[in-house]
């Protein structure tokens, strides 16, 4: 998985994103770059496009079961 942001604990088994409650709407500074986290919001990513706090939602390995659960069951354990 790709983790441009760096965010601590992102790796191939420790993923998720999709819309979820964030930790608060604030500014923060991690790894030298303003981060802005939310609370509920759609997170996500797309070509061009990445919506990422480093908020960690288990329901995105989860939901995403039957389409490959050889990598998204890892996820979950």
């Amino acid at each position: 998985m790709d983790n441009p942001s760096e965010f601590e604990g992102y790796n191939k088994n420790i993923w998720g994103l999709t819309a979820c409650d964030g930790p608060a709407n604030v500014t923060k500074k991690i790894n030298d770059s303003d981060v802005r986290f939310r609370t509920y919001h759609a997170r996500g990513a797309a070509k061009g496009y990445i919506e990422d706090d480093g908020t960690i939602t288990p329901t995105a390995a989860g939901g995403s079961i039957p389409f490959a659960p050889e990598k998204t069951l890892m996820a979950l354990y």
